[in-house]
């Protein structure tokens, strides 16, 4: 699902006791934004180059929140960290391209970001990470280091983080101290005395991102590579080439994928036939259309609308009852 307005941070009424892992599986990303309450990340824009699946485990305090993401998919989102915290991506594992906030990050590295920063992580197929998210009154006491770390990339040495993502989720069912102290000597031993990693992009991926810009915010024009290697004076191939590199898809397949995820959500919000929304998208041909719908979402887009319908009926149906 794509969305360009900023949604109002979720306020649910969940509360995960400190003293328990909480292990939880989603079908959709709406459902796994609503856990975690003030923990939560929430998000800008997001459009999934699959049909989302996954799995969310968390361990959460009043201190602090570690949380392990298992996403089957690739995607691409944009939002804030929970307030007044410092955050930790952990990539324990991953197929494919991954970069956050335009960084490549590769297996056994972190990336560490203040909550004052809006952040962008963009991945193409399957991943596990882990996201540390700590109190900044927590931070002061045990880890003032990381004011001076953020949105940079340093090592996960030996794995430290990784393991001790793995370890409370399986092993740990209570036990707070046991955990928090876990948890300072794992960030301590792994990232406290480790340079940064600098990798810089090349001039194609940085025009490639700008690219990638200029496409979100010019969804209904018709765009393809030759105009935009000419806005940005590049050559098509060093174009493709930077698309790739980047976010695992050229852009004629970024654009495809995004273009489907706004039909999917119009479908699901509303739209009154499937041919009027691949239409509305640039999709000229219907049967072509539903065949690449299918591959991504998994479903038929005339069955995500008779999904919708019955879901509102139901709703209607409910406000009639006295």
């Amino acid at each position: 699902m794509y969305n360009l307005n900023m949604k109002k941070k979720i306020q649910n009424d969940l509360t995960v006791h400190s003293l328990n892992t909480l292990h939880l599986s989603f079908n959709d990303f709406d459902g796994m934004e609503q856990y975690g309450k003030n923990w939560s990340f929430y998000c800008k824009y997001r459009f999934g180059t699959g049909g989302f699946s996954g799995r969310y485990d968390i361990y959460q305090n009043e201190n602090f929140q570690l949380a392990t993401s298992y996403f089957n998919d690739g995607l691409m989102y944009n939002g804030h960290p929970p307030k007044d915290t410092i955050s930790v991506l952990v990539i324990m594992q991953r197929k494919g391209t991954l970069c956050a906030n335009q960084k490549s990050i590769y297996v056994g590295e972190v990336y560490i970001f203040d909550d004052i920063d809006e952040y962008e992580v963009v991945f193409s197929e399957a991943i596990t990470a882990g996201i540390i998210s700590i109190k900044k009154s927590f931070v002061d006491l045990h880890f003032p280091f990381l004011y001076e770390m953020t949105d940079r990339i340093y090592k996960d040495s030996d794995m430290l983080l990784s393991k001790m993502l793995d370890k409370v989720q399986t092993e740990f069912s209570s036990e707070k101290k046991d955990i928090e102290e876990l948890f300072i000597n794992s960030l301590n031993g792994s990232i406290s005395n480790q340079q940064e990693i600098q990798r810089k992009l090349t001039s194609g991926e940085k025009l490639a991102f700008e690219a990638r810009n200029y496409i979100l915010q010019e969804l209904e024009s018709c765009i393809n590579v030759s105009s935009l290697a000419l806005k940005y004076d590049i050559s098509e191939k060093t174009l493709q080439k930077s698309f790739k590199s980047l976010f695992g898809f050229t852009p004629k397949q970024f654009i495809r994928i995004l273009k489907l995820n706004l039909a999917h959500r119009d479908i699901t919000q509303g739209a009154k036939t499937v041919s009027e929304v691949a239409t509305k998208w640039g999709f000229n041909h219907l049967g072509r259309f539903s065949k690449e719908y299918k591959k991504l979402f998994g479903v038929f887009p005339n069955e995500s609308l008779k999904y919708y319908e019955k879901e509102n009926s139901h709703i209607d149906n409910a406000c009639l009852v006295k």
